[in-house]
């Protein structure tokens, strides 16, 4: 997004070159209505996955009408079903995804209930799909629900959603248990349904040496020098946080760097200083802020289901 803040973000992790990926494959209107697709975004906590999901929805948000389609977005990723797995959870799933459509008037309780007559979780996923395919909304745009998958599931589940749902629909979902994300990579080559629904990995890696440095210069320009991130505190941030490998993803770096430009600015300061880092991890523990990426960055679209 260019002039906002994620412009020292972005250079220092592949979230620029996924969500690049991410256009292109929606470039050609066919993805959005021949195929289904699953997200797996793959990387540790602060790594940036929930940034790069929010920029691929905001970009299906703005490109939609241009392709004749209306994007329903689901969130589920707060939802906790305990012990859920399998059919059960997979039903839970389509149950969801009928409520939000059902609110909207753009499914039926006679659709609804037909939906729910399938015996089998992937007969309910395409007969919905089906009933959105021939009944478009009120402008003839098809509808298309993008769904945002509970966290931290395990391979085996993503794998499941992936068995079950069909075309006419996108669903992310975020991994970051290193197990997890592992048995994902080694057993992907199981995933060939690909004339239905295409498999997307999008993996983000950690930190390299000299990432901080460029994110500092790049404050350092936009902000005039002032306050100034100086090579002493590029050095202590790039040894401490990126070389040890103390495990800092770029999401959290960004807010150190964020966290200690705001407390020079309260402080009145030319320079960001030593004291300027240990007084942003003060406030953040003060407000519970440094928490996990997903926590923190909130949606502030969060429980409207409807997008334009």
């Amino acid at each position: 997004m260019p002039g906002s803040a994620d412009d020292d973000y972005l250079p220092l992790d592949d979230v620029g070159r996924l969500y690049a990926r991410f256009t292109r494959v929606f470039g050609k209107p066919a993805a959005w209505k021949e195929r289904g697709h699953l997200f797996v975004v793959t990387g540790e906590r602060g790594y940036g996955k929930a940034r790069l999901i929010k920029r691929c929805r905001a970009w299906l948000e703005a490109s939609a009408r241009g392709h004749g389609c209306r994007i329903v977005w689901v969130d589920l990723s707060s939802a906790r079903w305990d012990g859920a797995e399998g059919a059960e959870m997979l039903n839970l799933t389509v149950g969801r995804m009928l409520d939000a459509l059902e609110s909207l008037n753009l499914v039926d309780p006679e659709v609804r209930a037909r939906v729910e007559a399938e015996g089998h979780p992937a007969e309910r996923f395409h007969e919905l799909t089906e009933s959105l395919r021939v009944r478009p909304d009120s402008d003839g745009r098809r509808v298309v629900p993008v769904v945002l998958l509970q966290d931290h599931l395990t391979q085996k589940k993503v794998f499941e959603y992936y068995n079950a749902v069909d075309k006419g629909a996108i669903f992310f979902t975020k991994i970051f248990d290193p197990d997890e994300i592992a048995k994902i990579r080694n057993n992907w080559h199981d995933l060939d349904r690909g004339d239905v629904v295409v498999p997307h990995r999008m993996v983000l890696d950690a930190l390299n040496p000299g990432d901080f440095r460029t994110m500092a210069k790049q404050a350092n320009l936009r902000n005039g020098g002032v306050p100034l991130i100086t090579e002493k505190i590029i050095g202590y941030v790039e040894e401490r946080y990126v070389e040890r490998e103390s495990g800092v993803g770029p999401g959290e770096l960004f807010k150190l760097m964020r966290g200690m430009l705001r407390a020079a600015r309260d402080d009145h300061s030319s320079e960001v200083d030593y004291k300027h880092i240990a007084d942003y991890y003060a406030q953040a523990i003060d407000e519970d802020e440094y928490e996990d990426e997903d926590e923190d960055e909130g949606d502030p679209d969060e429980g409207d289901p409807d997008t334009e």
